[in-house]
């Protein structure tokens, strides 16, 4: 693969990882419930999720998908159901705010292993990531040099982006719990994740 292709490609997976999304959601949510230092294991999650898509297309079955639409609906359905579970459980529990905690605690996973379980969810399922890797990654590959090694590269950088970027979308939301100081405000961010996890299956429902 050229340096140049490659650039192109990072190029446009940064544009991709930017856009805000289910992923983007799911970061700060993460950020505003437990912080910056606990909240970025989603996006660890996240990550583990795009290099799993990754292998998936490199070893041929995203042409799979391709050829049985609804094996990709299916993916899409699961990734807005959990999406709106999520949504649904922040709302709720916003009319049950712990005076103790942050927003989000409950219905977000608290250990670093659940909430990397939970960013894994989110993009494994999620239509941006799905076309990512299985659409838009393969037209980059260079077919007269060995791919795997090709894949390997891609996938290197591609995590060395978009951790950053979720890594930064995570600092925001951190940002908002440092700034809680009363339970009704918390009650407010919840209800505004849950609202944008909502908005964010509706989207992904669409496709």
């Amino acid at each position: 693969m050229s340096p140049t292709l490659l650039a192109a490609w990072c190029g446009t997976m940064a544009v991709i990882s930017l856009t805000p999304g289910a992923g983007a959601v799911a970061s700060m949510s993460s950020g505003a419930s437990y912080g910056w230092r606990r909240g970025v294991w989603t996006a660890v999650g996240q990550q583990v999720a795009l290099v799993f898509l990754l292998l998936i297309a490199a070893v041929g079955l995203s042409s799979l998908l391709h050829a049985v639409p609804f094996a990709f609906f299916v993916m899409q359905l699961a990734g807005a159901m959990y999406l709106a579970w999520i949504g649904i459980r922040l709302i709720l529990q916003s009319f049950h705010e712990n005076q103790m905690g942050g927003p989000g605690r409950q219905a977000i996973p608290a250990t670093p292993w659940g909430m990397i379980r939970h960013g894994f969810l989110v993009n494994a399922t999620n239509p941006k990531a799905l076309l990512a890797m299985f659409v838009i990654t393969p037209r980059f590959l260079n077919p007269q040099e060995p791919l795997m090694p090709q894949y390997a590269l891609m996938g290197a950088c591609m995590v060395a982006i978009d951790i950053v970027v979720m890594a930064g979308y995570t600092g925001v939301g951190a940002s908002v719990l440092r700034s809680l100081t009363e339970p009704r405000w918390r009650r407010r961010v919840d209800r505004f994740f849950g609202s944008l996890f909502l908005l964010a299956a509706v989207i992904v429902a669409r496709g």
